[in-house]
C-alpha cells in the first residue's frame, strides 16, 4: 500500500536534524517491503521519505522520492486508475515531454506541473500525495475522493510535518501529543475520531481535499461534494451496476497478482461477482477467506458457496487467534484509538493472502451500499409491519442477554 512522510520546515529553529527522516520511515516500514527512499535538500529544509510497495512498474526507476528534475519532488501512496489516459492526454498538451517511467507517479507529478491545483480534478484513483515545488517554495497535499487513502499533518509556524500514518509524526519532538479531550469524546460516541486526532497537534487532511503550504499561508479547498442527480430507482440499479463493474475492472490494472477477499457477504460477494466479468474465463480469479474455530465467527461455509457459483480458485485459511498479542501491533498501526472488530480478522486475512498475491480487492462499504447487515433488515421489517414491532421492542429489550451474534440478540 506504500507509506511515505516528510517535512517542510521554513524556520530556522526547525531544521531537519540527522536521522528524524529515517525513523519517520521506519514507523511506516510495513507498508513498503519493497523499497525505501529518502531524499533531503542540501540546505536541510526539505526532507522526503518514502516506503513502497510496487504494483505499476516494478523497476528502480519508479522509486520514490520521485523528481522531474525540475525542482518538483513526490511521495505518493494509491493508484491513478486513469493514468495511460492521463499520460496521452499530458503527451498531446507537452510533447517534447522526455516520460522516463511506466507508472502512475510520474504521470502524477507531470499532471500538478502541467495544472497545478486543479490536477486532483482530473484524477480517478485512491491516493494521498505529497509534492514539493522549489520553485513556488509550496508544499501541495492532497487525499482522494473517499478518503480511502490517510494522511496526517502536524504544523507549526514555520513548520509542517505529514505522513500516512500517526505513528511517524510522534516522532517528531515539536509535535504536541497530548490526548485531546475533544477527540476522546467524539471516539466514545462514535467509535472512531473525524477530522481531528487523538492528539492536540495533529490532524486529518479531509477527503476530496488539497492543502497549499508556504511559509506565510495555508490554503485549503474541497474539490468534491459526493452529490449526484436524481433519478429512478430502475436508473439507480442499472448505474450501480454499471458502476460496480467498471470501478473493480479498473483496479485488476497491475504488475503483480491480484486476488480478492471473500467473505461471502453482500459486500465481498459483490466484488468478487464483478471480478470474474471483468476477468473473463480464461483467467481463473483467486479468492481467500479466514474460519474460526468459534463457529458464530466462521463464515467460510458462505465464502465456499459463492466461489463455487462463481467458479474462483479458493483458498480459505483457519486460524487461532491470539488477541492479546495482536491487538498492540493493530493499535500502533492505527496510531489512534478506532473501535472496528473487523480489524483483527482482516488483519489475519491479510496475513494468509499474502503468502499467494501482492494485492486483494475487498467489499469495506459494500453491505451499507447493499443493506448486508441485520440492522437493515431490522428496518426492512419495521416499515412493513410498524405496529406488530413496537409492541414486541418493549419484551425482547428485556429479555435480551446472551452471546452478541446470538439468535435473540440479534432479534
Amino acid at each position: 500500500m506504500c507509506g511515505f512522510a516528510g517535512i517542510v520546515a521554513w524556520d530556522e529553529h526547525y531544521r531537519i536534524p540527522p536521522g528524524i527522516l529515517e525513523k519517520m520511515s521506519a514507523r511506516i516500514a510495513h507498508r513498503g517491503p519493497d523499497g525505501q527512499g529518502i531524499w533531503l535538500d542540501p540546505r536541510g529544509r526539505v526532507g522526503l521519505a518514502h516506503r513502497r510497495l510496487a504494483i505499476l512498474d516494478l523497476h528502480h526507476r519508479a522509486d520514490q522520492p520521485w523528481t522531474d528534475g525540475r525542482g518538483r519532488w513526490i511521495v505518493f501512496n494509491g493508484e491513478i486508475y486513469n493514468f495511460r489516459e492521463l499520460r496521452s492526454e499530458l503527451s498531446r498538451l507537452t510533447p517534447s515531454y522526455p516520460w522516463r517511467t511506466q507508472g502512475d507517479t510520474e504521470v502524477l507529478l507531470h499532471a500538478y506541473a502541467e495544472w497545478g491545483e486543479q490536477c486532483v480534478e482530473h484524477l480517478d484513483g485512491m491516493y494521498a500525495f505529497a509534492v514539493w515545488d522549489d520553485a513556488a517554495q509550496t508544499l501541495f497535499l492532497a487525499r482522494d475522493r473517499m478518503g480511502q487513502k490517510p494522511l496526517y499533518i502536524a504544523q507549526r509556524d514555520g513548520v509542517v510535518a505529514f505522513a500516512s500514518e500517526l505513528g511517524a509524526l510522534r516522532e517528531l519532538d515539536w509535535m504536541d501529543a497530548q490526548v485531546d479531550p475533544a477527540s476522546l469524546g467524539q471516539y466514545l460516541a462514535v467509535g472512531y475520531i473525524r477530522g481531528a486526532t487523538i492528539y492536540r497537534g495533529a490532524r486529518k487532511l479531509p477527503p476530496a481535499t488539497w492543502s497549499a503550504i508556504s511559509a506565510n499561508s495555508t490554503r485549503a479547498e474541497r474539490y468534491f461534494t459526493p452529490a449526484g442527480p436524481v433519478i429512478s430507482d430502475q436508473q439507480a440499479v442499472t448505474a450501480t451496476r454499471e458502476l460496480v463493474l467498471a470501478a473493480v475492472e479498473r483496479q485488476l490494472v497491475a504488475d503483480v497478482p491480484i486476488g480478492c477477499f471473500l467473505s461471502g457477504g453482500a459486500d465481498s460477494s459483490v466484488i468478487a461477482a464483478a471480478m470474474c466479468a471483468a476477468a473473463g474465463r480464461d483467467q481463473k480469479v483467486h479468492t481467500f477467506s479466514i474460519g474460526f474455530d468459534e463457529a458464530r465467527y466462521d463464515e467460510t461455509a458462505y465464502a465456499k458457496a459463492i466461489a463455487r457459483h462463481l467458479g474462483t480458485a479458493h483458498h480459505a485459511f483457519v486460524v487461532h487467534p491470539d488477541a492479546a498479542a495482536d491487538l498492540p501491533k493493530l493499535a500502533s498501526v492505527f496510531g489512534e484509538p478506532f473501535a472496528d472488530s473487523s480489524a483483527l480478522p482482516t488483519h489475519y486475512l491479510a496475513r494468509e493472502t499474502r503468502q499467494h498475491v501482492k494485492v486483494a480487492l475487498s467489499g469495506d462499504g459494500g453491505d451499507e451500499l447493499f443493506g448486508g447487515y441485520d440492522r437493515y433488515r431490522a428496518m426492512r421489517l419495521t416499515q412493513r409491519w410498524p405496529i406488530f414491532w413496537k409492541a414486541l421492542a418493549r419484551p425482547l429489550s428485556l429479555v435480551r442477554s446472551g452471546h452478541p451474534k446470538g439468535y435473540l440478540t440479534r432479534l
